[in-house]
This record gives C-alpha cells, structure tokens and sequence, in this order.
C-alpha cells in the first residue's frame, strides 16, 4: 500500500541567531521534535537564504551584530510584500523584557516574543500551536496590510 506523503510533510522552521551554540542547540531541539530546521547567523545570511527556501515559521534573534533582529523582520516583510509571496510568521527570541522591545516587536507584526533561557519544551508546544491555528489567516491578513 502506498503511502499518503501529502500529511507527512515536515514544518521547516528558519531560526537566526548569532550564537552558534543557540543556533546547533535550537537545530537538534527542533529536528528531535518533528521539524526541519535551517539556521542562518546573521539578518543578511537569512535574507539570502529566503531566495531559497519557504519556511513555514521564523525564529528570530533581537540582539544580532550588523543587521539586529528588528532590521530584519523588517526587512523580510518588505521583501516578501514586494515579491508578492505571503508574510512569514516570525518570533522573536530576546534575552531581554524590556517594555521598549516588546512594543517595537509587535509594532512590526511579529506573532510573539521568546525569553531566553529558552524552554524547548514549551517553544515546540507554542510553534505547533501556530503553524496548526490560523497562520495562514494571519499571512493573508498580513499581505493585505501590506499591499
């Protein structure tokens, strides 16, 4: 009997971050738990990477050098509105709860903010919960706003 491979698709989760020990850790979290995870290091490395891959979540790190992770949700947003495709949902990850952050985070249509340390057990629960509940309400409502 064949195997019905449309239902078995793996979520490919984009997680940035300029810590290499995050980023490998994040890898082997997400991959035990069921996901396809690429990592990029910095904004730049993951607006390249977009070009080629279409992953159905990102991760996103504040505090980068260069790009910072404002700069870059910003960024993506643009770009994705520009090529017409819909709009990524991104969660930020900062190590920081500083009020200032938080509102300039959702004043850029991000879905939530993680706290560092980073509780994988509850991360792998909240990404489920998106992908499963009205990410693409959300990507439709997003390219809306932005056409």
């Amino acid at each position: 009997m064949a195997e019905d491979k449309t239902n078995s698709k793996k979520h490919l989760i984009l997680w940035i971050d300029d810590n290499a020990s995050l980023r490998k850790l994040a890898q082997r979290a997400l991959t035990k738990t069921g996901f396809d995870c690429v990592t990029a290091a910095s904004g730049e490395e993951a607006i390249n990477l977009l070009e080629h891959i279409e992953p159905d979540l990102i991760l996103l790190d504040i505090e980068m050098p260069g790009m910072n992770g404002f700069e870059t949700c910003a960024a993506i947003k643009v770009i994705r509105c520009q090529v017409r495709r819909p709009i990524i949902p991104i969660l930020m990850v900062s190590g920081h709860d500083n009020l200032e952050f938080l509102d300039q985070a959702y004043d850029l249509g991000i879905i939530d903010i993680v706290l560092k340390p980073i509780n994988w057990k509850l991360l792998v629960y909240r990404i489920r919960y998106i992908l499963s509940n009205g990410d693409d309400k959300q990507s439709d409502t997003a390219l809306q706003r932005h056409a």
